[in-house]
């Protein structure tokens, strides 16, 4: 599916100018970036930071190691997140900043049953579940991944420092 990157015209940032995604060698990453390019961008990618000059940041890079213990990936999510937007927030060049969420921020994934969401909405499940005391088996990996999700993104939420210059753009692919 093919997306319109530029939104409103004109776009908040120029075609054209040059754009950071974090985590590009994943397979989101990796779309974003093609997408970027497709509707007439530049941009770079990195796993680390190499913001100078950026117009816009794509945070998508995470840890999608589904490790099951908390301690080893929640703060760790946390801090790539507020350092990236922390990094952007000090550019002159920045116009906008997408964290790039999942939408087990939101909800578990229930096959085959009909629930409602909205933009509102927390994987509060997922956060208990992830914090739990030990033993960390592995079938806590999921629910360690959707609460790193909902916990970096509660800071935006909350006004974190270095979240509040830039737009929300975040549970995209939940369609909100």
């Amino acid at each position: 599916m093919n997306y319109d990157l530029r939104g409103k015209n004109p776009p908040a940032i120029p075609i054209g100018s040059l754009v950071l995604v974090t985590g590009i060698s994943g397979c989101i990453g990796s779309h974003v970036a093609d997408q970027l390019l497709q509707a007439g961008y530049r941009e770079r990618g990195t796993v680390r930071d190499e913001i100078k000059g950026v117009s816009g940041v794509a945070h998508v890079a995470s840890d999608v190691t589904f490790a099951p213990d908390p301690n080893k990936v929640i703060p760790g999510v946390i801090a790539a997140a507020i350092s990236a937007a922390s990094a952007a927030a000090k550019q002159a060049s920045g116009k906008r900043f997408v964290y790039t969420s999942s939408s087990a921020a939101i909800t578990n994934a229930k096959p085959n049953v009909e629930h409602s969401i909205s933009a509102s909405q927390w994987n509060d499940v997922a956060v208990v579940d992830a914090w739990a005391p030990p033993p960390y088996t592995p079938d806590r990996g999921l629910s360690v991944y959707a609460a790193s999700k909902v916990q970096a993104e509660m800071l935006k939420r909350f006004g974190r420092k270095g979240w509040t210059t830039f737009e929300e753009s975040i549970k995209a692919n939940a369609g909100l």
